[in-house]
């Protein structure tokens, strides 16, 4: 399972918490520094058919762009009769792992011992989540829209969450065969490695649904994302991979106020800031205050492929600053040697005279966008 990170989010939302009034001048608050570095939980237990993976992190100061995550914790999950699965922490803060013996329909919590302190999550039953009906997507000006559509004939889900990760192919606009080094040009062996490459990115947005209104479980075409027209995406091929979550109604309201508290308040006619109540509690401390919510379900996953040829016209262009340089080790020099040029082919003039024809660099090397170790999953 991979997610993206709320320690930025539940920062901004903690400080909007703390200041319930607005100003129309610019001000700097005073916030409480008993407020920072408070413990961020935020993960999903899930049975063994998927991992289970939990990330640990630290507030910050506002205006901080750094934050911190907790590498030093122990961390793991236990149901109604004690029984321990231990997660194995990595330095990144994440602690994971794929816990056979974990079933649905049991109610399990996470425990972390941190800092002397002993924190944790309120037991939450592990809820089964239906398949993923379908990932489709629909071409506009605006270029090409990916939604889900998923249902549950039992009526029992009715609250959802996605996740997505997409990777893209793409390729640099030139290939360039030769190189310079130490003031000379040099055939380049392995051009194609910085030919190729793939781009991989995590959904930021907080997406979540409900069919509780309904008649009927069901959620159609729910939209996930864009790809902007002719952009690099979808220049060769593009994949998706759409991760499904069943939620309780409590974790749906603690996601519904994350999500307003920091994508929907920008004017005097969005939604006011509240506090987020989470199911996270500090048991050694229980005035500490924790964020974060840790709910149980079994995911569900889909992925689809996408090809430029499925959307044409798609007019992606690099924009590539062409340099015509002579041969003198002076001008080479002045061209190639400081990684801002590549070079692309030798020519003659009619005069005899040898030249070089060259581009910026990230016009050569697509490593510098990407990577150009091709995906396991990759056709």
């Amino acid at each position: 399972m991979q997610f993206h990170s709320l320690r930025p989010l539940l920062s901004a939302v903690l400080l909007i918490a703390l200041l319930q009034t607005a100003c129309k001048e610019p001000f700097t608050p005073e916030v409480d520094k008993k407020n920072m570095n408070l413990l961020v939980v935020e993960g999903n237990i899930s049975d063994g058919t998927a991992p289970t993976t939990v990330r640990l992190s630290r507030t910050a100061e506002v205006g901080d762009v750094t934050y911190s995550v907790e590498t030093n914790a122990l961390v793991w999950v236990e149901d109604e009769q004690a029984s321990r699965y231990y997660l194995p922490g990595k330095n990144d803060g994440t602690y994971t792992a794929v816990l056979a013996g974990l079933s649905a329909e049991k109610k399990y919590r996470l425990r972390i011992q941190v800092g002397g302190a002993d924190y944790a999550s309120e037991f939450v039953t592990m809820k089964r989540t239906p398949p993923i009906d379908q990932v489709g997507w629909v071409k506009g000006a605006s270029g090409v829209s990916i939604g889900v559509s998923t249902h549950d004939s039992q009526g029992s889900t009715r609250y959802y969450r996605w996740e997505y990760s997409h990777t893209w192919e793409f390729r640099s606009p030139y290939i360039s065969t030769i190189d310079y080094q130490n003031r000379a040009i040099v055939d380049r062996p392995n051009y194609m490695d910085i030919y190729k490459c793939w781009k991989s990115e995590n959904s930021t947005l907080i997406l979540i649904g409900s069919s509780a209104s309904l008649s009927q479980d069901v959620i159609k075409d729910f939209r996930l994302l864009n790809i902007p027209a002719n952009s690099w995406q979808l220049s060769v091929l593009y994949s998706v991979l759409v991760r499904q979550y069943a939620m309780s109604e409590a974790e749906y309201k603690y996601w519904q106020k994350i999500k307003k508290n920091t994508e929907e308040i920008g004017s005097i006619f969005d939604p006011q800031p509240s506090e987020i109540p989470g199911n996270v509690k500090c048991l050694t401390r229980p005035e500490e205050q924790v964020l974060g919510f840790v709910g149980a379900c079994v995911p569900q996953e889909k992925r689809i492929f996408i090809s430029a040829d499925e959307v044409r016209p798609w007019h992606y262009q690099q924009d590539c600053a062409m340099v015509d340089v002579s041969a003198d080790p002076d001008s080479l020099e002045s061209a190639f040697g400081y990684n801002m040029a590549e070079p692309l082919e030798k020519y003659i003039t009619e005069k005899g005279q040898t030249r070089y024809t060259g581009t910026s660099t990230i016009c050569v090397d697509c490593t510098l966008r990407g990577t150009n170790i091709k995906p396991s999953f990759w056709p």
